[in-house]
């Protein structure tokens, strides 16, 4: 208790969590060093015993300007709010500051998005990124009328020419409820952030070991959770809606580029991408995947790839029976699970009777 050690604590805090258990001993019992030492900490710190502990507390953040007065604010007095709730709320308060705000613009946002969409206008570089951020958020929760969908892809288009990289995260969002409308200036603009945004930066988060159980199948939920991997994956979704194939032209010739980004889970969210350009670009959707596998077992065993061989089989299972193999022969237990699956649906549906066999031999 007198020498213990707490690793978290700074050097003025240094020693009081054994000053906090020396203290509730009984100080007729301490030894003459542990009295010695219990009075260098009262010395230090300036109190004979710590205060006893407060407890949880609970409180709710709320936004610094409320729902009803925003409601009635001009984009001037918005502006001037952006600018002096510059930063986040100190800790310990329950009035929030540039996080909270944002949350109410992009309640409005959904509620008006034309009109937002002309505040957007007017949004520069020095902003807090979490206003535009909330701005693209909103439209993409919006219901948008046809009149005011120029308004939009023009706010779109003057968000992402200020460099803020913090909205990358919200660029494929905001055009969801617009994936047939969504012009192809827009589309490029998705498909080179899915290259360049910095976010993520490694394959962190760590798993736990409960998760490794299902980590593959948890990878598209963190890549989503990424500026890279929700834009591929927005990205894939535009591409679905790609009737005459040019958006697919435009971003084919990137596609073995983005299936080689370093970041598992976004890679997962890439296979959606690659089985969108299926229909207008198979052979090169065919490179694309054979880079994309080229990478950890455990990538295999997630939703979006999965999914995609079963399309590539579909037409060509030669392609995909080297791959249940490697599945089925994993050191994963995850991957060999899925690998099981795939042998039964090859068996069953592209005649496939001895990975069914393999499948059963195994673990």
């Amino acid at each position: 208790m007198r020498d213990l050690r707490n690793p978290y604590e700074r050097f003025r805090s240094f020693g009081y969590t054994a000053f906090k258990f020396l203290s509730a001993l009984d100080r007729n019992r301490l030894s003459s060093l542990g009295t010695r030492r219990l009075a260098e900490y009262q010395r230090k710190f300036g109190e004979e015993v710590p205060p006893s502990p407060t407890g949880i507390i609970s409180y709710t953040v709320g936004s610094p300007i409320g729902d009803a007065a925003a409601a009635r604010m001009s984009d001037k007095q918005w502006l001037r709010a952006m600018a002096k709730h510059d930063n986040d709320r100190d800790r310990g308060s329950s009035i929030g500051g540039a996080h909270e705000l944002s949350q109410t613009l992009k309640n409005h946002t959904q509620q008006d998005p034309q009109r937002f969409a002309g505040l957007a206008m007017q949004i520069t570089p020095t902003t807090n990124p979490a206003y535009p951020s909330a701005i693209l958020w909103g439209f993409g929760e919006a219901t948008i009328p046809p009149i005011a969908q120029s308004a939009i892809f023009d706010a779109i288009r003057h968000i992402m020419s200020l460099g803020i990289t913090e909205c990358d995260r919200w660029l494929g969002w905001s055009v969801r409820r617009l994936l047939v409308e969504t012009p192809l200036d827009i589309v490029e603009l998705v498909r080179d952030r899915s290259q360049h945004a910095p976010d993520p930066k490694d394959n962190s988060p760590v798993f736990t070991p409960q998760q490794e159980e299902r980590r593959g199948r948890d990878l598209r939920q963190h890549g989503i959770n990424t500026a890279r991997g929700s834009l591929v994956e927005e990205l894939g979704d535009l591409l679905v809606h790609d009737v005459h194939g040019e958006r697919t032209a435009t971003v084919s010739p990137h596609l073995v580029t983005l299936a080689s980004d370093p970041v598992l889970s976004v890679r997962s969210c890439v296979a959606h991408t690659i089985a969108a350009c299926l229909r207008h670009a198979r052979p090169t959707a065919y490179e694309a995947f054979e880079r994309l596998i080229a990478a950890n077992d455990i990538l295999l065993a997630s939703d979006h790839v999965v999914n995609l061989m079963m399309y590539i089989g579909n037409v060509d299972p030669n392609r995909i029976d080297p791959l249940i193999d490697r599945m089925l022969g994993s050191g994963n237990g995850e991957v060999r699970q899925a690998g099981g699956s795939m042998a039964a649906f090859a068996a069953l549906q592209w005649d496939r009777p001895q990975l069914m066999e393999r499948a059963l031999a195994g673990t």
